[in-house]
């Protein structure tokens, strides 16, 4: 799959000073509501949290060196942009050709660099939908099930849904795009139990 739209975020520079919640590559991110396990978001609700979105196209030019696995420590959550909403994915395989994501490289590699990333402490979290992968109408015929094997056979934390409609914000409000999101939550939730995994979203 190529991404030939021009991507909403800015992968994470491991210079940058990601303090800043005006700087794109990072910001504060509501994830699922307050009311979710402080195990699974922040184990110490004093310290900020402090993510940036990693556009998985972005591997195709790090040749031997993974910018991935090369994130600092002091990100402590990485959303993965994006895999589609309709992937399709088949539990052990690790076979993420399907999936919309991007690396470049497969299903072993990432998952290495996700465990990579754990041991620093970073959460990673797959992010779902972006600019791209909601321009027509089949992107909302979603296996959950298929999604939340992905989650589990990558070591992801969890998802983020980045929902925009045809690729854009502009009617995100509407009733019909309201629902939408409901469903998202509602559906992910019945089979990703609150305290073991993330549910995120970034509303406009």
């Amino acid at each position: 799959v190529t991404n030939t739209s021009e991507p909403d975020t800015e992968e994470v520079d491991p210079d940058a000073d990601t303090t800043d919640e005006e700087d794109p590559d990072t910001e504060e991110e509501e994830e699922d509501d307050e009311e979710d396990d402080p195990d699974t978001t922040n184990p110490n609700p004093t310290e900020p949290i402090i993510l940036g979105y990693f556009p998985s196209w972005s591997e195709w030019s790090s040749g031997a060196t993974s910018k991935l696995r090369n994130i600092p420590e002091h990100i402590t959550h990485v959303f993965l942009a994006f895999a589609k909403p309709n992937l399709t994915y088949i539990k052990g395989s690790l076979d993420i050709s399907n999936t919309g994501i991007q690396t470049g490289y497969g299903g072993n590699e990432l998952k290495e660099s996700v465990a990579i990333l754990k041991t620093k402490g970073i959460k990673v979290i797959l992010s779902i939908g972006g600019e791209t992968y909601w321009g027509s109408s089949d992107s909302y015929n979603i296996n959950y099930q298929q999604i939340k094997d992905l989650v589990d056979d990558m070591g992801f934390e969890g998802i983020d849904w980045d929902y925009e409609p045809n690729g854009s914000f502009a009617d995100i409000g509407t009733a019909e795009n309201v629902q939408h999101f409901k469903d998202f939550f509602t559906n992910s939730r019945a089979i990703m139990p609150k305290g073991e995994y993330v549910l995120a979203c970034a509303p406009a």
